[in-house]
């Protein structure tokens, strides 16, 4: 058998000499290169014209027109040839300990995922549904979703959803793996060549990394002498970092830092001591407190709180109070109510007689006149996490709901929240409240306060919030909504842009879709600690 070397060989040395039979090819190629025979007449018809070992025969073809037809042939055969490879190993998989969702909810998936808006914020939930009940999804949709890991969401929703198979599946690929890695659903170690050489973001991650682990190792980085050579940006970076895992042991530290060049550091480094209970700086500010707080008896009218200016010196400086805002305020009065915001609440009683809460909600006088002391005391309720405090100061300042929010008990909160809509008077809170799980009655609240906003200039405020609240919505106060959304859309004024209304008909079909996902995952529980065991690595 000749090969395509020999091809060449006699295309050198000149088919006269070393000419190419058909009869020396691989069948194959012979095949390609000679012309079928003619067909055989039938009895009674005519012969073809024509000789039978005429020049386009097999065998009597020229032979460099058989040269150049077995070269070409020759040539398809190799780049269409696959090169063999070594032996792959067959992949084998472990068993999944995840029963497939439902078909009804995989296809409610499939059709969420088929539309434009709110797809992302309708599959984040369904996805966390399916793992806090232990569900997984079919083949097919699992390789779809890991096709989108490079997004951060969607990576850190596989990784909660992933069992033993999935996670074995995701190690077939390094652009999977990665991409899990990177969101975080995969737990690693810090690479401690990061704290030499990452950017500045990089080793304060790192060092908030190591401080929830070992504080007293993530601190002794910045007790290093190199420390103090780092820009002032990267060094405010680190000094923040300390943040996570803050403890009495820093407190010599972040007294040196009080000194530091740099004014953004410094503040940062004041703040820190101000929330550690045993610091100088909270035993300093106690000590204005008893100088310019006190609490004056008067007959047959509530006990009255005298407060008193506090003079800026070079200690308040270096402990940071303010000196001045946006307002106008005088540092004086700035001064006090940061004192009143760095003593915790529960030592009022030993320094003045009085709770915090009698402090923050009794009548109090500055110069001789009435002074508000709520927004002080509510920093201090933010600031060492006081519910009570928070829950009266609220109470009886609405104005102060939205910051206390974090500190509120979730049912006081909710409560506080509903009332103030009804009342028209948290209209500010809305974009904030309709980011965050709305139960039945205060996402009926939320709709109200959106109807009440038709009759000013926020068509658009309204149709920017209509989709995160059918999202953050209890699906059982689905039918109100979809009926109050309803209602919403037939009172747009006539001359409403077409996108509002299209914002209003997607949020009522995401409160449907939503309703229809919690319906057919009734029989499903979610899964306790004990019997939800994750996959993960």
């Amino acid at each position: 058998m000749i090969d395509f070397a020999q091809l060449a060989t006699t295309a050198a040395v000149g088919t006269g000499t070393r000419p190419v039979r058909p009869d020396e090819l691989p069948p194959e190629i012979a095949a390609a290169i000679t012309p079928p025979p003619p067909p055989v007449p039938s009895p009674g018809e005519e012969q073809p014209s024509g000789r039978a070992d005429g020049p386009d025969q097999p065998g009597t073809a020229d032979p460099a027109t058989i040269l150049l037809d077995a070269a070409a042939a020759y040539a398809v055969v190799r780049s269409a040839a696959v090169a063999p490879g070594p032996d792959i190993p067959a992949v084998r998989l472990p068993a999944s300990s995840r029963p497939e969702a439902p078909a009804v909810v995989v296809a409610l998936l499939r059709r969420i995922r088929a539309g434009a808006q709110l797809r992302d914020e309708l599959q984040h939930e369904l996805l966390g549904q399916l793992a806090s009940r232990g569900l997984g999804l079919p083949p097919d949709l699992l390789v779809e979703l890991l096709g989108e890991a490079a997004r951060p969401g969607t990576a850190r929703d596989l990784g909660a959803l992933l069992d033993e198979r999935g996670w074995a599946l995701v190690g077939l690929d390094p652009v999977w793996s990665k991409a899990l890695a990177r969101s975080g659903a995969v737990a690693h170690l810090a690479d401690p060549r990061t704290w030499d050489e990452g950017t500045a973001a990089q080793r304060a991650e790192y060092l908030a990394a190591l401080r929830a682990t070992d504080p007293d190792a993530g601190r002794a980085l910045l007790e290093a002498p190199g420390f103090a050579k780092e820009p002032a940006e990267t060094r405010e970076l680190l000094v923040g970092a300390l943040a996570t895992g803050l403890g009495p042991a820093d407190q010599d530290f972040l007294d040196t830092v009080l000194a530091d060049r740099a004014k953004g550091v410094r503040k940062i480094a004041a703040e820190l001591l101000a929330g550690l209970r045993a610091s100088s700086t909270v035993a300093r500010a106690e000590a204005l407190a008893r100088q310019h707080v006190e609490r004056r008896q008067r007959l047959l009218r509530p006990t009255l709180t005298v407060v008193s200016a506090v003079p800026v010196t070079a200690q308040t400086r270096r402990d940071q109070y303010r000196e001045k805002d946006l307002a106008g305020t005088p540092a004086e009065r700035l001064h006090l109510f940061d004192v009143i915001a760095r003593v915790p609440t529960d030592r009022w009683p030993a320094l003045v007689g009085a709770t915090a809460i009698e402090l923050a909600t009794g009548p109090a006088e500055y110069n001789g006149s009435p002074i508000d002391l709520r927004p002080a005391f509510a920093d201090a309720a933010l600031r060492w996490r006081d519910a009570d405090l928070a829950t009266a100061v609220a109470r009886s300042d609405a104005s102060l709901l939205g910051e206390l929010l974090p500190v509120l008990s979730p049912t006081t909160r909710d409560s506080l929240l509903v009332d103030a809509f009804t009342a028209g008077l948290a209209g500010g809170l809305l974009e904030a409240v309709v980011e965050r799980p709305l139960p039945p009655a205060l996402a009926v609240a939320v709709l109200g306060a959106l109807k009440g906003l038709l009759r000013g200039a926020s068509l658009y405020r309204v149709a920017a919030m209509v989709g995160p609240l059918a999202v953050h919505a209890d699906p059982l106060a689905v039918p109100a909504l979809v009926d109050g959304l309803r209602d919403l859309e037939r009172r747009l004024p006539d001359d409403a842009a077409p996108a509002i209304r299209r914002s209003v008909q997607t949020a009522a079909a995401a409160l449907q879709l939503r309703q229809a996902v919690s319906e057919a995952l009734l029989p499903y529980p979610v899964l306790t600690p004990d019997t939800h065991k994750e996959g993960r690595p």
